[in-house]
């Protein structure tokens, strides 16, 4: 029998169908008769990783191997990385993108790509990137797609704490020089006012704000004696 190119599942599907012909026994319900398969040998691919990775370069990785594969072996992404958009390159043309976001915030690898032999895995410099502090789950600085909002940017960050205050939230963003006046800071803020909807369970409305690169954004939080006696009844 020739299995090239199929895959455990599909090959089992085809015993199932040859070897039934020969033994009664073997049928998917109330089998009498069983069999099992395994890889015993698995071939290399030959793929290369460049752009903004540790060690760029051609690598011989499992036929099984996916981008999140090549990108281990590559000693992973530098500090300039786009985490959002990894592009697979098959015969010069681009097949498949990455958001590695879906694996490093939610562990999600269904997008994950297994690789063929000549494939190029490239990761190219970072777009926009805001920084996220104050009462939100995951504090840092995250990467933004096109047409993401200050609500993506909240999303990613794990959103709000308990504690968080839903009055406003602070964006600090630095002035291009063609809007900084003689004396005026290089900083201005940006007050975003929150709409808060007391539902069955707290709502939070936030205006779908663009942010520019540099963009810092602070959420205040609310004094610990002011948030027990302001939500006794939710748990905040």
């Amino acid at each position: 029998m020739f299995v090239s190119n199929l895959t455990l599942d599909q090959l089992r599907n085809v015993l199932y169908d040859r070897l039934g012909r020969v033994y009664s026994g073997v049928r998917r319900t109330n089998a009498t008769t069983r069999f099992d398969i395994s890889v015993a040998n698995v071939r290399a691919n030959q793929i290369y990783v460049v752009g903004e990775v540790t060690q760029p370069g051609a690598y011989q990785i499992s036929s099984l191997g996916t981008v999140l594969t090549a990108l281990y072996a590559a000693g992973g992404v530098t500090e300039r990385a786009n985490l959002r958009s990894v592009e697979v390159r098959r015969a010069d043309k681009a097949v498949a993108t990455l958001d590695l976001y879906d694996y490093l915030l939610r562990g999600d690898v269904n997008d994950d790509v297994r690789l063929q032999t000549g494939d190029v895995v490239f990761v190219p410099v970072h777009g926009i990137r805001a920084e996220i502090s104050g009462a939100v789950t995951r504090p840092a600085v995250y990467e933004l797609r096109v047409g993401e909002t200050l609500a993506d940017l909240l999303g990613a960050a794990g959103g709000f704490r308990p504690n968080a205050q839903f009055k406003r939230i602070a964006v600090h963003r630095l002035l291009p020089p063609a809007e900084r006046g003689p004396g005026s800071p290089a900083r201005a803020v940006i007050d975003v006012a929150l709409t808060v909807q007391p539902t069955n369970r707290l709502t939070v409305q936030v205006p779908p704000l663009s942010l520019l690169d540099g963009d810092s954004v602070i959420v205040d939080s609310v004094p610990r004696s002011a948030a027990s006696s302001t939500w006794p009844s939710r748990g905040w």
